[in-house]
């Protein structure tokens, strides 16, 4: 429980320190009138992304405080699929958040993925979805 606290804190940590790095990034797109709306999405769905990893981020915290009153073998190894799928899901944010014009769409799917994952991974260990 120890290694899971300690990944989420330094997942966070590494995520924060990437954000002000893609906002730059995305100021920097090409002038012409496709660029912009391009960069106008990116720019809206980049800012969900980190709204919701926001929220995981919270949602990890509070889970790890209460993850160590209540482990068992069985809640361990969801806890470890649930640990793999938010380092996933923290890793293809920052693609998303680094990603050029030609790698955008890759990045985005994968970070789709990765939250579906994450989601999937979190209802085995929190049934109720809180």
């Amino acid at each position: 429980m120890k290694n899971l606290i300690a990944s989420v804190m330094a997942g966070s940590l590494v995520l924060t320190a990437a954000l002000p790095a893609a906002g730059q990034s995305a100021r920097s797109v090409d002038s012409n009138a496709s660029a912009l709306n391009s960069a106008s999405d990116r720019g809206t769905y980049i800012q969900m992304a980190r709204g919701e990893v926001q929220e995981w981020r919270q949602k990890m915290r509070d889970f790890s405080d209460s993850a160590q009153t209540r482990a068992t073998e069985a809640n361990k190894v969801a806890v470890d699929d649930l640990t793999k799928a938010w380092t996933r899901t923290e890793a293809a944010s920052r693609r998303l958040e680094n990603a050029g014009a030609a790698d955008w769409q890759g990045a985005k799917a994968s970070y789709k993925t990765a939250s579906q994952k994450l989601v999937l991974a979190w209802h085995k260990v929190s049934p109720t979805g809180k």
